[in-house]
């Protein structure tokens, strides 16, 4: 669990709140199991290119030793860099639901769908639940069966390096 996206505020108030703030978000986002993939890409992407377009918490000779080796490869790293740039510029664009919010505003709360629901596996919390916010909350259990198949692929798409 994060310490940055807020659930852990939900969650400290009890498997009620944390099954509110759930549902807020899957009715925010418009989460269904058909678009849930979708939200995870975000993610996903962020994660490949992070490395490549942030400097970092690099400390002491290892920060000098990287900031040297990235002066040096300056124009291969401008190529790398731009390509993800495009990369995650175009997965955001998939994001469902964007008329009123910022990818980082969409990320962020699929994140906090995502922690929010590691608390809401009790079933007979589930039960009463509307139809399409259980579907919702199955879709985000299970949206990292294949992840790394997912990365594989988003690598391949955008010609990535690994």
């Amino acid at each position: 669990m994060c310490q940055v996206c807020g659930c852990q505020e939900y969650i400290a108030l009890g498997q009620n709140a944390t099954l509110k703030r759930a549902a807020e978000i899957i009715q925010k986002l418009g989460v269904t199991p058909a678009n849930a993939p979708l939200f995870e890409d975000g993610e996903y992407i962020c994660g490949l290119i992070g490395p490549r377009v942030s400097s970092g918490p690099a400390a002491g000779e290892v920060r000098e030793i990287v900031s040297w080796l990235n002066a040096a490869h300056e124009d291969l790293n401008a190529k790398r860099n731009q390509a993800a740039v495009a990369a995650a510029r175009e997965v955001f664009r998939r994001f469902p639901n964007q008329s009123n919010l910022h990818p980082k505003e969409i990320v962020a709360l699929w994140h906090q769908l995502e922690q929010l629901e590691k608390e809401l596996r009790s079933e007979p919390l589930l039960a009463d639940l509307k139809p399409e916010v259980k579907a919702a909350l199955e879709a985000v259990r299970h949206v990292h069966d294949k992840a790394r198949e997912r990365m594989r692929e988003l690598r391949e798409q955008y010609g990535l390096p690994r």
